[in-house]
């Protein structure tokens, strides 16, 4: 009787209402004592359900097992915040114990998932009851537990928790070595940066004989723009070569690391191990994938290079593959004044109206809420008067903070249980007074895409806590950003809220076009960047360990990938590549979500302001969430498979 009386005490201490939730954690007084309480009390209440889901005797069924089972990873995942805490909390001390936290959690879960008991308890429950979203959510259970060892035998599974362990710590130190690693790039004058908006330039720090000194977080942006070749060399060179060369030997490690763990459980490479439960599900598939989509842009980058011969005077090279890919319309179109037609407040305001029209949910600014930092904003979100989530939008760079595009999913919802909480990171510089931040198309792009993902957290809830949230099938993952990504993108769209920042006049039909410019997913060289990414995330995690130097491996990618001539022999772009951290071999989750994406906004037939198809999009592939295949909801919607062919008719080639 002992568990049971204490499964009966935790569940009168149950999660607090709904309301209650906002202040589990002061997160605006934080202290690295209060996370670890945190990690310590998630620890402490998942273990108490685990131990009473053990001790259930008799029969098992939903309601004795899988109902514990689930209430145990609800409680658990209370400490989800620490891993946004680690990266973007202005105390480093507390930055320190929510790494902390990470690697705790990380092995909890590790021992969860290799304990046979509960995989025994799991895989006897009567499901024949029960409804299909329940069948499908054991029977990913299940195999998610079998794809981490829990069938092997005991000393395969006692040698399982350490390389988890140190890749764990191993990822955190990669991205500690990039958040260190700021040092900035001298630009001779202004004349040399040439090409970049005034608006931009001017934040920019000066140097005592009139240099321009950017910052790492900036040369993206300059490698768009600026016209002159040297400086394109500058900016790439530093950002081929940033975390290197400490991050080249941490990556070594990681990938032998993670080589071992997959082999250990079975698999012949780590990309294997990683791709089983995706929908590619294989790296053989991936391959075939990548090389239709090298076949299908031939064409594209064949007239780009065209293209860029005429633009650039002379064959590219590789300084030039970002400049090439923003300003294959003509370097002398007026950039600079279309980014005064979308100072961020507007922007920001109207992708709120955008997602109350399209799916019905209010974002009312909430001042109370506590956060990390002052300039992060937080929204209490609603649907029909009813408090459905909480979101926050940490939009400002800052000290300790690393530069990023990203969305944190805080906490996980789950339908009149828990609340989902999600933050969207990106690195907008601060504003000065009196004058607003002033975003480019990209930048406004980018805002939107990240918002893609914080819709998805919200309305991802569903009965359990195991098929809320993202899909399990982490290739799908991008599909929802993509996806709302266009409504940044889409000229139609923009021209709605597209206001001077001083003026308030409307944007002029003459600059209309450039809304229209090229991005990575509009450009045959810019497909080819992203391939080149793709193929060396899978080929370092396709090497048997300790065999194939890393730098021969990515420049033999880069080349195949983007036919531009040799790759530069003074570059470690692998050292600053963050997906590696993360999306680990998948970095073709972004073409393979890419091209989903675009079959799935064909059925815009109205235009991206129709409610209707809007509705039917969050219905269909929005709100599914985990409880069913990725695929069965695309198809749902789509009424058939997703193709490439309107990924492909995107290009021209179909």
């Amino acid at each position: 009787m002992r568990p049971l009386l204490t499964l009966l005490l935790v569940v009168a201490l149950a999660s607090p209402g709904l309301d209650a939730q906002e202040t589990e954690l002061p997160l605006d007084r934080l202290t690295p004592d209060a996370v670890q309480a945190l990690v310590d009390r998630s620890i402490t209440e998942a273990t108490v359900y685990r131990d009473s889901l053990l001790a259930v005797r008799g029969r098992r069924t939903v309601a004795n097992t899988l109902r514990l089972y689930d209430e145990m990873t609800l409680r658990f995942n209370v400490a989800q915040i620490v891993s946004l805490l680690s990266r973007v909390h202005p105390d480093s001390s507390v930055r320190a114990a929510a790494a902390d936290g990470v690697r705790r959690r990380t092995a909890f879960l590790t021992n969860l998932r290799l304990d046979p008991r509960l995989y025994r308890a799991i895989a006897t429950v009567d499901t024949m009851p029960a409804d299909a979203e329940t069948r499908y959510f054991v029977g990913r259970l299940l195999a998610a537990f079998r794809r981490d060892g829990v069938d092997k035998d005991s000393a395969t599974r006692a040698r399982v928790a350490a390389p988890r362990d140190e890749s764990t710590r191993l990822g955190q130190r990669f991205n500690e070595v990039l958040r260190r690693d700021t040092m900035p790039v001298v630009f001779r004058d202004t004349a040399a940066l040439a090409g970049l908006p005034p608006d931009w330039l001017v934040t920019q720090r000066r140097g005592p004989a009139g240099q321009v000194i950017v910052s790492p977080q900036d040369l993206r942006f300059v490698l768009q723009n600026a016209h002159d070749p040297a400086t394109r060399l500058q900016a790439v060179e530093r950002l081929q070569n940033l975390g290197a060369p400490d991050n080249h030997f941490v990556l070594d490690t990681l990938l032998r690391i993670r080589y071992q763990l997959a082999t250990l459980l079975g698999y012949p490479s780590y990309a294997a191990y990683q791709f089983d439960g995706h929908m590619a599900g294989s790296p053989e598939r991936v391959h075939r994938f990548l090389d239709e989509l090298q076949r299908i842009t031939e064409p594209a980058v064949q007239r780009d290079l065209a293209r860029a011969n005429s633009v650039l005077g002379r064959a590219p090279t590789w300084g030039d593959v970002q400049y090439l890919t923003y300003q294959l319309r003509g370097r002398d179109s007026p950039r600079a004044a279309v980014r005064e037609y979308f100072p961020f407040e507007r922007v920001r305001d109207a992708l709120l109206h955008i997602a109350d029209t399209l799916f019905g949910l209010q974002f009312q600014p909430a001042a109370d809420l506590p956060v990390w930092h002052p300039s992060v904003e937080g929204y209490r979100v609603f649907e029909s008067g009813r408090l459905i989530g909480i979101a926050y939008l940490d939009l400002r760079r800052r000290p300790g903070k690393p530069p990023s595009e990203a969305t944190a999913f805080v906490r996980t919802g789950v339908r009149d249980r828990v609340i989902p909480r999600a933050a969207v990171l990106l690195s907008l510089p601060q504003a000065r007074p009196g004058e607003p931040v002033l975003l480019g198309s990209e930048a406004v792009a980018s805002l939107f895409h990240e918002f893609g993902h914080l819709l998805e957290d919200l309305l991802s809830v569903r009965p359990w806590f195991g098929t809320s949230g993202l899909p399990a099938e982490f290739d799908f993952s991008e599909v929802p950003s993509i996806v709302f990504e266009h409504w940044g993108r889409d000229p139609a769209v923009m021209r709605t809220f597209a206001r001077h920042y001083r003026t308030g006049a409307p944007l002029p039909d003459s600059l209309v076009a450039m809304l229209e410019q090229p991005d990575e997913q509009r450009v045959g060289l810019g497909v080819r960047a992203l391939l080149f990414r793709a193929r060396m995330s899978l080929a370092l995690h396709e090497r048997p360990a300790g065999v194939g130097d890393i730098d021969s491996i990515v420049r033999a990618q880069q080349e195949a990938s983007v036919p531009i001539g040799r790759a530069m022999l003074n570059a470690h772009p692998e050292a600053s590549f963050t997906h590696l951290v993360g999306y680990d071999a998948a970095y073709y989750t972004y073409l393979w979500s890419a091209v989903m994406a675009e079959d799935l906004l064909g059925q815009f037939k109205s235009g991206l302001m129709d409610p209707v198809t809007a509705r039917a999009y969050r219905r269909a592939v929005l709100e599914p969430a985990r409880s069913e295949p990725a695929a069965r909801a695309v198809e749902t919607f789509l009424g058939r498979p997703f193709t490439l062919d309107a990924w492909a008719r995107k290009l021209g080639n179909r």
